[in-house]
């Protein structure tokens, strides 16, 4: 199934292909997709063939009535992941959630179901490394406060304020992690000296 255009109610979507047997009867694994709306308008572009995708909202109808035949759940669905949901959805061989992180998720209870839970690390680590960049460059800079002097007309005949360069200047870095080795690539590409903080030492190469 998918949500029709209002996106309020499902539509019945015939896969194609087929994944699995039982008794002589073919029969279709189901994908499970939950999330806003945003999220949602994109599965039918990547979802894999062969399967029967359901989308559905939050806590929605669609997303109660889909679980108990679903075999992969898929979506921003952490908070999700606790005993009742492996009793609503018995046949679930693998949760996938879109976050990187995993903090809410009942781990033992997805442990003791014996269903794989994977994370999405990673995913946005590039748009995050980039927008610290584009903050601390902000920062030395005084953008905030050189753009209301212009909006603010005083611009010409005024003295700027104090601005700095980044190039030789440190970056500091609490959590060398995906997110953290992207900006420190980063501040070596602007010429700044970066110090680093994490619980395991990195190689040089690194």
């Amino acid at each position: 199934m998918r949500l029709g255009p209002d996106r309020t109610r499902a539509v019945a979507r015939v896969a194609e292909g087929t994944s699995c047997c039982c008794g002589g009867i073919v029969m279709v694994e189901r994908i499970l997709v939950v999330g806003p709306k945003d999220t949602l308008s994109m599965v039918d572009d990547l979802a894999p063939k062969g399967f029967e995708i359901v989308k559905a909202l939050h806590n929605s109808p669609e997303q109660k009535a889909a679980l108990p035949g679903t075999h992969y759940f898929v979506g921003f669905i952490q908070q999700y992941v606790n005993p009742q949901l492996f009793k609503e959805a018995p046949h679930l061989k693998l949760i996938q959630m879109l976050s990187a992180g995993y903090d809410k998720a009942d781990l033992d209870a997805a442990r003791k179901s014996k269903v794989p839970l994977c994370a999405n690390g990673g995913a946005n680590s590039t748009a995050v490394s980039e927008h610290a960049m584009l903050l601390a460059l902000a920062v030395s800079r005084r953008i905030i406060i050189q753009h209301t002097n212009v909006t603010a007309g005083r611009w010409h005949g005024n003295s700027p304020p104090q601005v700095h360069e980044v190039r030789d200047r440190v970056m500091g870095i609490i959590g060398l992690g995906t997110i953290g080795k992207k900006v420190a690539r980063l501040a070596l590409a602007f010429g700044m000296k970066v110090h680093y903080y994490d619980i395991s030492r990195l190689k040089e190469e690194q």
